[in-house]
């Protein structure tokens, strides 16, 4: 439960609110599909429409916020737009492992996080001032003095 509370801190709110509305329906469709994604579905526009078939409604939704994200990266500046890219893929990469029965552990979610602040601690400062205009929830888990806190505290608990 930790793991899921400092991943979701991180999020966008229109991906919190996302999750925080989806029914146990939506779940499983979404699980359906992240099961499938690396072999079947090698794109997200490819779960997308995999979605939209099961759920012509959640597709719409999904695609939606898949559409806002990729506008605010893309609208970064480059290195900006590398590190946010970076931090989509390693996102991803979490829940499908999640939902595929790979939960990665708290330790490791924990080490991941440390690794994403230090990264994000070594941008410029345009980069940050980039980030924080488009993933404010993002940059102020990264800068928060108690998010840190929460993160030092699951390291040395595990």
């Amino acid at each position: 439960l930790k793991s899921e509370v400092i991943c979701l801190e991180l999020l966008p709110d229109e991906v919190k609110n996302f999750v925080k509305g989806l029914s146990e329906s939506d779940k499983a469709i979404l699980r359906e599909v992240a099961h499938k994604y690396d072999e079947q579905h090698k794109s997200d526009e490819a779960a997308i429409a995999a979605i939209k078939a099961k759920s012509p409604e959640l597709g719409a939704r999904v695609e939606n916020i898949h559409n806002t994200l990729q506008q605010k990266i893309e609208a970064l500046n480059p290195e900006a737009r590398d590190f946010a890219k970076e931090m989509y893929a390693l996102t991803r990469k979490l829940h499908l492992e999640s939902v595929a029965g790979r939960k990665p552990s708290v330790l490791e979610i924990t080490e991941l996080t440390q690794k994403a602040i230090d990264r994000y601690k070594a941008l410029p400062k345009s980069a940050q001032d980039e980030l924080k205009k488009q993933f404010p929830a993002l940059v102020h888990g990264f800068t928060s003095k108690k998010f840190h806190k929460m993160v030092a505290r699951m390291l040395i608990n595990n």
